[in-house]
């Protein structure tokens, strides 16, 4: 699997920083997909809009996952808006 365990911004810049994290995220979970790696795991920052921003980039929290258990890449998903 790839695991992505930190991402850091700066928080002057947080509405592009938030988009930055966005591409980046996708960036991350295509390579891997295109490498044969099926499981991309995130251990999400904080974000103002929380999971509603992480959904947004293709990570969800796995069915019946433990709080705090890392957002997995969704099957499928396009990353940021569809269009990453």
């Amino acid at each position: 699997h790839v695991s992505i365990d930190a991402v850091v911004v700066n928080p002057q810049y947080l509405e592009l920083g938030e988009a930055a994290e966005a591409v980046l995220l996708a960036d991350i979970a295509q390579r891997a997909r295109a490498a044969g790696v099926a499981d991309v795991r995130l251990h999400p920052a904080y974000q103002a809009d929380g999971a509603a921003f992480y959904e947004r980039c293709g990570f969800v929290a796995a069915a019946g996952g433990a709080e705090g258990a890392p957002l997995r890449f969704a099957i499928g998903s396009e990353g940021p808006e569809g269009g990453g």
